[in-house]
């Protein structure tokens, strides 16, 4: 069993794969924890042990370092760090330097062309808002980052004194679309801010792309985007994942291969 790992900037996840395809998901919000403590919280309770750790890290440096240290005390295994690549898995990269792209943005996108293998749209909803669009023939459009829900409301909080200090605003969901108070003001204002964005967005790379556009949403906050937004657009909770099923894919394919030549 192979050990995935999506190690974000406020959200640790991790899936099993086996012969059966992608299990056993888990997550844990990083808080105020260090590395070391994340690592040992999510995975202390593991019943299995994995044969392989193959890794998608955007939490930086330190966390990479704490998670290289923990697998090899724990399992004796050396991670495995994923990195977006110039082409893969039928996807070209459209970044001059294709490795600044983040690695998790491309899985996202490797997972949902192996799925269709059509044009595509990632909306994914964590810390940041990312949008990125694939073309028919795998070609990178491009992408956009906006600010995730937490970033908009804590900037509110941070700029503006009349509203510093105040509580609850990390609740998740509105009690009404009109606000009457300070509160769900912010909460009912971000999450239209970035609703009004990705419709907008979605509609305008589907008058470019097509109408045969598949358009796909996932991370942490995609939950709360999904009464509200093109029912067109395809909830896909583990799509880094199924991007990291892609590339484990392809390598096993090009050793047969190799080993046949």
């Amino acid at each position: 069993m192979k050990l995935l790992v999506d190690a974000g900037n406020s959200c640790l996840k991790w899936a099993w794969l086996g012969e059966d395809g992608l299990q056993g998901t888990g997550r844990l919000l990083h808080g105020k924890k260090t590395p070391k403590a994340v690592l040992e919280e999510a995975w202390e309770q593991l019943d299995n042990t994995p044969d392989e750790v193959v890794v998608a890290n955007v939490a930086g440096d330190t966390f990479r370092r704490s998670l290289t240290a923990y697998c090899k005390k724990r399992w004796s295994l050396k991670a495995d760090y994923l990195k977006s690549m110039a082409e893969q898995c039928g996807v070209r990269n459209s970044y001059e330097n294709p490795e600044s792209l983040g690695v998790d943005r491309w899985l996202a996108m490797l997972g949902a062309r192996s799925m269709r293998g059509t044009a595509c749209c990632v909306i994914d909803c964590g810390t940041a808002l990312t949008i990125d669009a694939v073309d028919k023939q795998g070609r990178h459009m491009g992408g956009l980052i906006l600010p995730g829900m937490h970033l908009m409301r804590q900037s509110l909080v941070d700029a503006a004194s009349g509203i510093k200090e105040r509580p609850n605003l990390s609740a998740a969901r509105p009690s009404t679309l009109l606000a009457s108070d300070t509160d769900n003001a912010i909460i009912v204002g971000t999450l239209y801010t970035a609703i009004a964005a990705i419709d907008r967005i979605v509609n305008d790379v589907r008058a470019e792309l097509g109408n045969s556009l598949q358009c796909y949403i996932t991370g942490g906050e995609a939950t709360l985007f999904l009464p509200l937004i093109d029912q067109r657009i395809q909830h896909q909770p583990n799509l880094v994942f199924k991007g990291m099923q892609a590339v484990i894919n392809d390598r096993e394919k090009a050793e047969v291969l190799e080993k046949a030549l």
